[in-house]
């Protein structure tokens, strides 16, 4: 596969661009996540999704394009090693967004666990005097 190395770095950089999208939308979901917006947090999951598959698809690409040139790609202007420290800069910022928002998760999965509790042992806790259950239960 014949490819210009121009080529090759547009596909980097879109994979950078795909990979900020992620992390700008995490950020959002959180923002969602926070204000108990749940109908704007499955908007941000589905749009997270898309744009996972996006950086899917250039993955994909960019891997072929290896393994399908003998020679690396390598530019003289220093251009691959800029956008390669974007991409670093970028997956370290998504890694962290993604851990901000993981535990985010846990903490509202937990406390939605310890209310679940509550009500259960509040509903088994105690039956009025004149309640219809404690009427019939004297009856016997």
């Amino acid at each position: 596969m014949k490819l210009s190395i121009n080529t090759y770095n547009e596909m980097l950089t879109r994979r950078v661009q795909a990979i900020r999208a992620v992390t700008q939308s995490l950020g959002e979901s959180r923002q969602a996540l926070l204000s108990r917006d749940a109908d704007r947090l499955q908007e941000f999951t589905a749009q997270q999704q898309m744009l996972c598959g996006e950086v899917d698809f250039v993955d994909a690409e960019l891997k072929s394009v290896r393994s399908g040139s003998e020679t690396a790609f390598q530019s003289e202007s220093g251009e691959s090693d800029a956008i390669a420290e974007q991409m670093a800069a970028a997956g370290a910022e998504l890694v962290h967004a993604y851990k901000v928002n993981a535990a985010l998760l846990r903490r509202a999965r937990r406390a939605v666990n310890v209310m679940i509790n509550v009500a259960q042992s509040e509903a088994n806790a105690y039956c009025s005097p004149s309640s219809y259950r404690s009427l019939q239960m004297g009856d016997v």
